[in-house]
């Protein structure tokens, strides 16, 4: 039955439908997933802003753990004969759905965050039809996309509130951001060490150990600032306009630049996916505090 979905889509493949969906399995990618986070975090509402990147961070990590511990192959090492496409896209094993748990939970947090109908419209439909482009492009199986799905959908659900009623717990919000942040900081400075010596499984490793470094300098980044900095986003709209195009860019250089300067080890790439977390919540709310692009709770 699967297979059988798969190669339906294959059948009714055209040059302007491949393009299409390359277009909409966009918005379940990580660049993405982040312009959204930071406008809602940076210019919106930062308490809704926390609870959106807390969503992201534990369902990418509890995504990579369900693919390490299931290694399902992807449908184009089974099926003769399937043209995948954007394979570029497709790391690490196949169930459940990276793009389409991160499409969920990213645009799942930010209809709670609007709690407008028109917006949760236009959220579910995202999220439907990057789903259906992994499927389209055959690089996922129809259960990897319904499991991405289900993670994605229930997590900011359940927790939404949670993270909510943390917030303003500050207290409590800087030691549980410290301890997730510790946790995941520990947990993906050690897969890097094992890939760094051969001896683990880069299909399950290397996208978690990178997300692990995410979630770390975000939670603990949450935890500084929130204790020293506590930014606001009440400003102009010209100092919001600049400080998102200054922040953005610095997300960039960090990613692109340290790329090119660090060689391609995954140990590496921990530390600059940790950096990443950190210039989001931490890093630069400081400097654009001293740059008098954001103003402070005091």
């Amino acid at each position: 039955m699967q297979e059988a979905i798969l190669l339906f889509f294959q059948d009714i493949a055209t040059p302007f439908l491949d393009k299409l969906a390359e277009i909409v399995t966009m918005f379940g990618e990580e660049s993405l997933l982040l312009v959204f986070f930071t406008i809602v975090f940076w210019c919106i509402d930062k308490r809704k802003g926390f609870a959106m990147g807390a969503n992201i961070m534990c369902v990418t990590n509890l995504n990579s753990l369900i693919k390490a511990i299931v290694k399902y192959p992807r449908p184009w090492t089974v099926i003769d004969g399937l043209d995948a496409k954007r394979v570029s896209t497709a790391t690490g094993y196949s169930f459940p759905s990276g793009h389409t748990s991160g499409a969920a939970v990213t645009y799942t947090s930010i209809a709670l965050t609007f709690g407008k109908k028109a917006v949760s419209v236009i959220c579910a439909v995202i999220i439907v039809l990057v789903g259906v482009s992994r499927l389209y492009l055959g690089v996922h199986w129809p259960l990897d996309v319904a499991g991405g799905l289900i993670i994605g959908i229930v997590f900011p659900l359940v927790m939404w509130k949670v993270w909510l009623r943390l917030y303003d717990d500050r207290a409590k919000l800087y030691a549980v951001c410290l301890l997730i942040g510790a946790a995941f900081a520990g947990a993906g400075l050690a897969f890097s060490i094992v890939m760094l010596v051969d001896a683990g499984d880069p299909w399950a490793l290397d996208d978690f150990a990178k997300n692990l470094a995410l979630g770390a300098g975000g939670f603990i980044g949450f935890a500084i600032e929130n204790k020293n900095i506590r930014f606001i986003n009440k400003q102009s709209t010209g100092r919001i306009v600049v400080r998102y195009i200054l922040g953005f860019a610095g997300i960039a250089a960090l990613q692109f630049g340290l790329k090119a300067i660090f060689p391609p080890a995954l140990i590496f790439s921990y530390f600059r996916y940790m950096a990443i977390g950190l210039w989001i919540t931490w890093l630069w709310p400081l400097i654009g505090v001293k740059a008098g692009l954001f103003d402070t709770e005091a």
